[in-house]
């Protein structure tokens, strides 16, 4: 039957009946060997990716309000960019909600029992859970959308996919999650790089699960979906800036338009630049979940040697930094270097209009063939028509090049 909220709102009241754990400290494991550590971080991962998550907070709240207020923007690609940012807003949320929790109950007295950090961790799981494996089938939909649109301009076709979008993008990770949450796998880990919740450790699940079936649910639930992300994203990048690159070839041999070669440059740095921030934030907590299976004794002691504890800690660094950091990435990446974008918010923020009217509100030539669907069928007419190369595969105006994101 269809998931509703009444289901959720009956897991967090199941999990929250009779469950406590024991408040999260500084040191849980003590290693006998003295050139031994514990997989235990401490908190200074956790303030790292409070500042990282707070700044991502930022950024796909500023992704959202640039959209809402300049209608310029309101294209299909920034609106998928947009919901996107969504997602990232509450994973960079949560992670805030999850890093203050542990340094809220890591205070308390050896043995006092944290119902409140239990129930916050449980429901902080959950919504990081979800809104992670939303961002990441709206990166993989961007990749897609831009994919059918430059290589083959099939423009209104995944127009009117978009419904179906939603209800993948936000849908189905409800059904990961939920089930999760019901059977009470969502919670505490001490061995967290950054202290947040997500897969209860073994040591504090109910019932039989074994740390075997804890290592199980962290790939569901999220190591294989990003590793599935990564594999999407740079498959259809790729075959994406292939098809750029020849465009590019056969410019340089037919048409001397310096606006339409820029146009076609813009589209090729940015098909590189979208999937290697993504993997560069999101590859450090897939590393450390791997080397932490393959060094760790994790079942046995949880000890481990001081390289390995050096390791171990600079992945979490990373891990911290990136794995709540997509929201700010993309702030940079769809907002503060996208030309267009900047001089929209200077004339809304500070109303220099009329003062710069000239850089700021009108329209620049070098600048309006990605911007302005209108150009691109002047440019048909007076350029593409012109030469042999058949360009109006990615110039045609089935193609939404209209987007401040290329």
């Amino acid at each position: 039957r269809n998931i509703t909220g009444g289901d959720l709102l009956y897991c967090i009241l199941t999990i929250m009946e009779g469950q406590t754990v024991v408040c999260p400290k500084v040191d849980n494991i003590d290693c006998p060997k003295d050139n031994e550590s514990n997989l235990f971080l401490g908190p200074i991962p956790t303030y790292i990716s409070l500042a990282s998550s707070s700044l991502s907070c930022i950024g796909a709240a500023i992704i959202v309000l640039t959209y809402i207020l300049f209608k310029e923007l309101r294209t299909t690609t920034r609106s998928i960019i947009t919901y996107l940012a969504i997602a990232d807003f509450f994973t960079a949320f949560g992670y805030v909600i999850g890093g203050t929790n542990y340094l809220v109950h890591s205070q308390e007295s050896p043995g006092t029992s944290c119902i409140i950090f239990d129930n916050i961790c449980a429901i902080q799981s959950y919504i990081t859970t979800w809104s992670q494996l939303t961002s990441f089938i709206w990166n993989s939909i961007l990749a897609y959308y831009l994919f059918m649109t430059i290589s083959f301009g099939k423009y209104n076709l995944v127009n009117r996919l978009i419904p179906f979008y939603h209800i993948i993008a936000w849908g189905i990770p409800i059904t990961v999650a939920l089930p999760l949450l019901c059977t009470g796998y969502l919670g505490y880990s001490p061995y967290a790089a950054s202290n947040w919740c997500f897969i209860k450790d073994a040591m504090y699940q109910t019932g039989a699960k074994s740390q075997k079936e804890v290592i199980i649910a962290i790939v569901f639930a999220g190591k294989l979906p990003e590793i599935i992300c990564y594999i999407f994203l740079v498959t259809f990048y790729t075959l994406t800036k292939c098809f750029v690159w020849k465009i590019k070839k056969r410019l340089n041999r037919e048409t001397d338009s310096f606006l339409l070669k820029q146009a076609i440059q813009r589209v090729d740095n940015r098909l590189v630049l979208i999937p290697l921030v993504f993997v560069l934030l999101r590859m450090w907590g897939t590393i450390q979940f791997f080397f932490t299976i393959i060094i760790s004794r994790y079942s046995d002691s949880g000890c481990i040697s001081q390289l390995e504890h050096l390791v171990h800690f600079s992945l979490g660094i990373m891990e911290a930094i990136g794995d709540g950091g997509q929201g700010w990435a993309n702030a940079l990446l769809f907002v503060f270097l996208n030309s267009k974008t900047r001089k929209l918010i200077l004339c809304k923020v500070f109303n220099i209009c009329e003062r710069y009217s000239q850089c700021c509100c009108h329209r620049d030539k070098s600048v309006v063939v990605m911007d302005d669907p209108s150009t691109i069928s002047k440019m048909k007419s007076s350029i593409v028509d012109s030469v042999s190369t058949g360009l109006h595969e990615i110039v045609g105006e089935s193609y939404d090049v209209s987007t401040p994101l290329l």
